[in-house]
C-alpha cells in the first residue's frame, strides 16, 4: 500500500514523510531514487527502510535492544529537590 508522501527541503538535504516515518536525504539523487523506489514496490521498500534504519528500535518483530551504558560513566544519581535547592524539609 502506498501511503502519504510529503517532501520538505532544507539546508542540507530534504525531510521526506512517508505515512509515519521521517527519513531524510542529503540529495537529490538519493531522495529521487529512494521515492522510485518505493513507488514501484511500497512493501519491500518499506520493510527494507525499516530494517536498515539507524534509529530504529523495534519493527517487524526484530526487537533491537537498548545500548548498555556502564555504571560508573553515570554521573550518579539525581539530587532531590530538597539537596538541589538545601532547603529541608521537616
Amino acid at each position: 500500500m502506498i501511503r502519504h508522501i510529503e517532501i520538505d527541503a532544507c539546508l542540507n538535504g530534504f525531510i521526506v514523510r512517508c505515512g509515519c516515518q521521517t527519513l531524510v536525504y542529503t540529495s537529490v539523487q538519493q531522495a529521487t531514487e529512494e521515492i522510485a523506489a518505493y513507488l514501484a514496490n511500497p512493501d519491500e521498500t518499506e520493510k527494507r527502510i525499516l530494517a536498515n534504519g539507524i534509529n530504529r528500535k523495534h519493527t517487524y518483530d526484530n526487537v533491537v535492544p537498548a545500548p548498555a551504558y556502564p555504571q560508573d560513566t553515570c554521573a550518579g544519581p539525581e539530587p532531590c529537590c530538597e539537596t538541589a535547592t538545601g532547603v529541608a524539609r521537616f
